[in-house]
């Protein structure tokens, strides 16, 4: 059994020795993406882990503790994938009614706009308040009017603003 770990051909007799049980477990779950290829090749995975770990001194069942290894795997991924979908829903964001005047604006146009509106909002989050007054200032054509210190951080806050960006496509 132990050589199954280091020998391909060990490994696939054996696999194919415990196809049956495998069928029969797998039939039971589902999810979406994965298809009876996939629930077996997580199969072949356990089944690796079961060579490596069996100890039969104890009077225990290779059969036996793999069916335990298999159903172990396999709603580990079944937990895996609801944790996912719950992490989805958790970072949802609940949309607004879409205000009378973006009503004739595709929904994937208004979601783009209000996700820019959350990225605004982090890029001010990571400026000094003098940076931020800057890019403000700046992007209200009223720059020339600050002090000479927001001035200054014009630069600074462009450079920000650059690398943010391009943090923001990789």
């Amino acid at each position: 059994m132990k050589v199954a770990a280091h020998d391909s051909d060990a490994f696939e007799a054996l696999f194919a020795q415990y196809q049956p049980l495998l069928l029969h477990v797998v039939a039971r779950y589902h999810l979406k993406g994965f298809d009876r290829d996939d629930w077996l090749q997580e199969s072949r995975a356990a089944l690796l882990r079961t060579i490596l770990s069996f100890n039969g001194t104890s009077g225990s069942k290779f059969g036996a503790y793999f069916r335990l290894v298999v159903y172990s795997q396999l709603n580990g991924l079944v937990r895996l994938n609801f944790a996912l979908k719950r992490a989805i829903d958790q970072n949802a964001l609940l949309m607004p009614k879409v205000p009378e005047n973006r009503v004739h604006e595709s929904p994937r146009a208004y979601e783009d706009a209000l996700l820019m509106g959350i990225e605004f909002r982090e890029f001010l989050d990571h400026l000094s308040a003098i940076e931020a007054q800057s890019f403000i200032a700046e992007m209200n054509g009223t720059l020339s009017q600050q002090p000479l210190k927001v001035r200054r951080a014009r630069e600074r806050t462009r450079r920000k603003l650059e690398n943010y960006i391009a943090d923001y496509h990789q």
